[in-house]
Formats: C-alpha cells, sequence, structure tokens
C-alpha cells in the first residue's frame, strides 16, 4: 500500500469517526462541511440539499477558518450547481476563468473563482443534495484524484445527514 492510499484510509476514518459523533443535523452539517473542507485544502465550502435544481436549499456554508459564509447563494457557481443538481454527476474545474462553459458566467467572473469541484450527495440512486467547494486564489489546485476523495467523503456524508434526520423525525414523533 502506497503512503497516498494510507492517507487516504486515515482521512476517511477521521471524516467518518467525525460523522457518527453526533445525530443533531446541524451539528452533522458542519461536521460535514469543516471535514470537507480540510480534506480537499478548499477555501470555502457550500451544502445544500434537496432532491431537484430547483428545490435545493443551502444548509452550511463554511469557510477554511471554520467559520460561517453569510448570503451564500451570492457566493457560488449557480452554473456548476445547476450541472451537477441536473446530472447528478460530479464536476471539476481547475480554472474556472479559462473554461468556456462557464466564460459568460457573471459569477465565476465577479467571484474571480477559479478551482471548483462539485459532487452530488447521494443516498442509494437518490441524490438528496449537493456539496461544492472551492478556491479563489490558486487555480489547478483540484485533482481527479481529489473529486474522488470528495465523492466518497459525500456518500458518507449522505448517511450521517440522513441518519440525524431520521433521528429528529423520531424526537419528534416521541414528544407527539
Amino acid at each position: 500500500m502506497t503512503d497516498s492510499s494510507i492517507e487516504r484510509l486515515e482521512t476517511l476514518y477521521r471524516v467518518s469517526q467525525a460523522l457518527a459523533s453526533t445525530l443533531e443535523l446541524e451539528a452533522v452539517l458542519k461536521a460535514v462541511m469543516d471535514q470537507i473542507i480540510a480534506v480537499t485544502k478548499a477555501e470555502r465550502g457550500f451544502l445544500m440539499l434537496g432532491a431537484t435544481a430547483q428545490a435545493l436549499r443551502f444548509q452550511a456554508a463554511r469557510g477554511i477558518d471554520q467559520q460561517e459564509i453569510n448570503d451564500p447563494e451570492f457566493q457560488v457557481s449557480r452554473g456548476i450547481i445547476d450541472k451537477v443538481a441536473q446530472s447528478a454527476r460530479p464536476v471539476v474545474t481547475s480554472d474556472a476563468q479559462q473554461e468556456a462553459w462557464l466564460a459568460g458566467r457573471q459569477s465565476v467572473m465577479s467571484l474571480k473563482l477559479r478551482s471548483i469541484m462539485c459532487v452530488p450527495l447521494m443516498l442509494k440512486d437518490q441524490m438528496i443534495g449537493l456539496v461544492y467547494v472551492d478556491n479563489r486564489m490558486q487555480a489547478g489546485i483540484f485533482r481527479p484524484d481529489d473529486l474522488d476523495m470528495l465523492q466518497v467523503v459525500a456518500n458518507t456524508a449522505a448517511v450521517a445527514i440522513e441518519n440525524a434526520r431520521l433521528h429528529e423525525q423520531a424526537v419528534v414523533q416521541a414528544r407527539l
């Protein structure tokens, strides 16, 4: 086993431990984003829940400093989010400023977005949301193996999010 394979396994173990540490939905969402930002070395990360592009709502928006990002809907590339939401397939761009299909997107240009990855949150064969990370400082920081790692972490996160949702529903039912 190579050093990078061992490092990836250690990372997945840490992520799994962090996500299994609570059943409170808000805490799970923050832990998901903090772990994803740490794993990908992204500057910022956003988590949206919803089964369709129209239903997607921001649930967590965090920076590398583990602080909340205000007004997340104005901080991301809607073109990339819409593409992932419609296809349920991951997208990575090493320099959004140079991508022809993003060239006319005002959000990409005005936010000076460079490296972007976005993956669907999949639970079984159903998309329940997506995770979006970016870096405005550097182009080319995300590689294909980073996208693979993000998808694995997102799939683990989808299970943790669903477990937290089910727990909250059970608590409400118990109160009734």
